[in-house]
């Protein structure tokens, strides 16, 4: 997603500024006064289209409000052990589906690192960061990518990448929020290093909790 926004801005940036120019060239060329007044005006508005209006529209686009019954599902622990989703009735469930190819999904695991610490000691909340064995990974490629982590995250795999279709994701990272009456409450698609992604986590965290 960065490469999106990095890419929209520009264009943003190269549209307004070929409109610009034409208009200095057919009314303000005469005028050094009215030309300087205009370029200022259009930097200023560059940067907050730059700092505050694309990150403000990405991150609405990224969330997304569902309200459907999460379908029941099964993942597999590093261990071999079996997780399946009715041992999780009445917890708020969020499930973390990323890639060993995906880098904003390992970008995003020092927040999402910081939010299961946070969140570690609470018996309502069960996280799982999910690998759908997609993309070219494989069982052992994902088993070796999360025995040489240094991420403190409970990592599991979905073998068959049933939960993956159940779901219907169809971008990594796409993350899942199922509240606990088994509602999916959110979904968030992708990732920025200039959203706010922890604060608006701890957010809809909160709202579900209380």
């Amino acid at each position: 997603m960065n490469g999106v926004y990095h890419l929209i801005l520009i264009l943003a940036i190269a549209l307004i500024g070929t409109a610009l120019g034409i208009y200095i060239r057919l009314y303000l060329l005469k005028s050094t006064i009215k030309v300087f007044g205009f370029l200022s005006l259009f930097s200023v508005s560059v940067l907050l289209l730059g700092f505050f209006g694309l990150p403000a529209y990405f991150d609405g686009a990224m969330w997304h409000k569902v309200d459907k019954q999460a379908p029941p599902f099964t993942l597999l622990t590093p261990e071999g052990n079996i997780i399946k989703s009715s041992e999780y009735k009445d917890k708020i469930i969020i499930l973390d589906f990323w890639g060993t190819w995906c880098a904003p999904c390992i970008k995003q695991f020092p927040l999402l690192e910081k939010l299961y610490k946070e969140n570690k000691d609470n018996n309502d909340v069960a996280f799982f960061i999910v690998n759908p064995l997609v993309g070219g990974d494989t069982y052992e490629k994902a088993l070796e990518f999360i025995n040489k982590s240094e991420f403190d995250l409970p990592f599991v795999i979905d073998k068959e990448s049933v939960t993956y279709r159940k779901f219907n994701v169809h971008a990594l990272p796409h993350l899942v929020i199922i509240d606990k009456e088994g509602i999916i409450r959110l979904t968030h698609t992708g990732y920025m290093e200039s959203e706010n992604f922890y604060e608006k986590m701890q957010e809809n965290l909160n709202k579900i909790t209380h």
